[in-house]
């Protein structure tokens, strides 16, 4: 599964993996493989990298193949 809304958001700002990843204080890689979904962020990386893209944590990492949010993923981060 690749987070299409992540990479979407990334290309739309002109940033290359490489440059994300220097501006949240990560590796390129792990960059991709959060884009892949093998990885999860942390909560405060998401909201680094949410706020860097200019887009909201839940639309970067819980939005469905059909633009709708994925509710039940969304509430077992907050049950946390």
């Amino acid at each position: 599964m690749i987070r299409t809304v992540m990479r979407q958001a990334r290309q739309r700002r002109g940033l290359s993996m490489e440059k994300l990843a220097r501006q949240v204080g990560v590796s390129a890689s792990y960059v991709y493989k959060i884009e892949v979904a093998e990885r999860n962020p942390s909560l405060s990386l998401a909201k680094q990298i949410a706020d860097v893209l200019g887009v909201s944590v839940e639309d970067l990492f819980f939005a469905t193949e059909d633009g709708t949010l994925d509710t039940k993923s969304i509430d077992s981060v907050t049950a946390v």
